[in-house]
């Protein structure tokens, strides 16, 4: 093959070049509904991500249209820049190699086509209005002649970009879902599955995959995730329901006489097991945990004035807005902090439900209060809940050994 040596100053001819001079050649002004170079360059730039066009050379195309007037844009004109190398690399703040090699990827883009003169040179005329005599460098025509497709492109990705964002949105409620469903299965020590490796097997469907999941791939790996939840939703579901229902029944709701102390109740048992022998002895009780008297509702609290319970555990009188407070306010401070304290709803209306609101929240306050002895406090109120289903838990010396520890304090 005979090679022809290229005069210097004159660029070697591609097809790239051959195609973007065809390009430039179909300008005939700006498109329909297009008034300045300013709304050329801002669909440009939205287009940008859809054509996979680099930020470095979407930020090129936007400097070389700087050097250009909007009257360059009219049909009888052509928009042609002449900047020298040296204005490009300080525009661009890289070398000369980088400057060929910003320019040669944008003429391959078909975004500008290449306009030499006779000598190879840059350079350019401009009349007393302003307007374009004679011009050579780069012609920037492309950018009107494309602009149609680039707002198509922009359309499309911005679609694109919504329906990736709700399917990511519908990803992250299943998965805050699922852990929702096993954190609350394995509180509870639901039966029927290992939920710890149910829990496992669905991280296992998102693990290691790049957080910027392609639309192809996405819709796919959310149904699997939804199904995996709704699978382990319904056996959860069933599961409680059970409870629910043999539990209803289990609630003693004998009648009890309120006093106007909180009397120390002699024959029953004590809250903590590791605290058993020291309360048997304080309350002077030989009865084992078995032949103690069922709990009732509010039993515990009864006669008890709110803002004592609001004394005893300081961490309830943050959600207190009344140094005076009624029992539904502490109700309502003990539901909000047992969510500080990482206790499910459910437990909370487990106890509510066999407790009894104010008691429930008396139980709340003193797992607050026992702060860090109490390695998880969802699964202490659950045993506190199941004690009084079995007629084994003594709220009342809970309360006596929380006023205890704080006159010791």
């Amino acid at each position: 093959m005979t090679r022809v040596r290229i005069a210097p100053g004159r660029r070697r001819m591609t097809l790239d070049h051959c195609r973007a001079a065809e390009t430039a050649a179909r300008f005939d002004g700006l498109p329909a509904g297009v008034t300045k170079k300013g709304q050329l360059l801002a669909a440009f730039k939205r287009a940008c991500p859809a054509l996979g066009i680099s930020a470095r050379l979407r930020d090129a195309v936007d400097t070389l249209m700087s050097w250009s007037r909007d009257p360059d844009w009219l049909g009888d004109s052509r928009p042609v820049v002449w900047p020298s190398n040296q204005e490009l690399q300080d525009a661009w703040d890289v070398g000369k190699r980088q400057v060929q090699n910003i320019l040669t990827a944008l003429i391959r883009l078909g975004l500008i086509a290449a306009r030499d003169g006779a000598d190879g040179r840059r350079g350019g005329k401009r009349d007393g209005d302003g307007r374009i005599i004679e011009a050579f460098g780069f012609d920037l025509s492309p950018l009107a002649v494309l602009h149609t497709e680039f707002l198509a492109a922009a359309a499309e990705h911005k679609q694109r970009c919504a329906i990736r964002g709700a399917l990511r949105r519908r990803l992250s409620i299943a998965r805050s879902a699922i852990r929702q469903i096993a954190e609350t299965a394995l509180e509870q020590q639901a039966p029927g599955r290992d939920w710890r490796a149910w829990l496992d097997r669905a991280d296992s469907l998102y693990r290691g995959r790049s957080a910027d999941l392609d639309l192809d791939v996405l819709p796919a790996l959310v149904e699997q995730v939804e199904a995996v939840r709704a699978e382990g939703q319904a056996a959860l579901a069933a599961w409680l329901k059970t409870v629910e229902t043999s539990s209803a029944g289990a609630l003693d709701c004998t009648p009890y006489t309120a006093t106007n102390t909180l009397p120390a109740d002699k024959s029953a048992t004590c809250n903590d097991a590791d605290d058993e022998p020291m309360r048997r002895q304080r309350c002077g009780s030989s009865a084992p945990p078995d032949q103690a008297r069922p709990a009732q509702p509010n039993t515990a609290t009864a006669g008890l004035a709110p803002a004592v319970l609001a004394k005893l555990c300081s961490p309830l009188r943050v959600y207190l807005a009344s140094g005076r407070p009624a029992w539904p306010d502490v109700v309502d401070a003990a539901d909000y902090l047992r969510a500080e304290l990482g206790i499910s709803r459910s437990a909370w209306i487990d106890a509510c439900h066999t407790l009894g609101r104010n008691d429930a929240a008396a139980a709340v306050a003193i797992i607050a209060a026992k702060g860090s002895e109490i390695a998880s406090a969802g699964g202490y109120l659950r045993g506190m809940t199941a004690r009084a289903r079995a007629g084994r838990l003594n709220l009342q010396g809970s309360l006596w050994g929380l006023a205890e520890r704080r006159a010791d304090a």
